[in-house]
C-alpha cells in the first residue's frame, strides 16, 4: 500500500489559538520543524505524532489520516474522515496499547 499521510496540525493549531512558536516549544521542536510540517514537507516521526496527539489531546485519526491518492479528501477539508480513511488497523490498535496514552 503506498500513499502520503496527512494531518490537521495547522487546523489545530490555529483552533487552540498557539503560534507556531508556541506549538515548537510544548512538543519540544524548532519552529522551522512546525512549519516544514504544516506545509507537508515531511510526515512526524512516531514519537512526534505521539506528542502532537498528546498536546492536543485527540485520536490519532482525528489527526492523521493516510492519503492513498488524490480523491482522498486534503485533511483541511470539511469532508469527514471514516475509520477506513483513516489510520491502518495495526496502527489503531498499537497506538491503543500503548501505555502513556491512557
Amino acid at each position: 500500500m503506498s500513499g502520503k499521510i496527512r494531518h490537521r496540525l495547522k487546523r489545530f493549531r490555529t483552533r487552540e489559538g498557539l503560534t507556531q512558536q508556541e506549538l515548537a516549544r510544548r512538543l519540544g521542536v524548532s519552529r522551522q520543524t512546525v512549519i516544514s510540517l504544516e506545509q507537508g514537507r515531511y510526515a512526524p516521526s512516531l514519537a512526534l505524532a505521539i506528542r502532537i496527539i498528546q498536546c492536543f489531546d485527540c485520536s490519532f485519526e482525528e489527526m492523521f489520516v493516510l492519503r492513498q491518492n488524490d480523491s482522498t479528501p486534503s485533511p483541511d477539508s470539511s469532508h469527514s474522515i471514516t475509520r477506513r480513511e483513516s489510520a491502518h488497523p495495526r496502527a489503531q490498535i498499537y497506538l491503543r496499547n500503548l501505555p502513556f496514552l491512557d
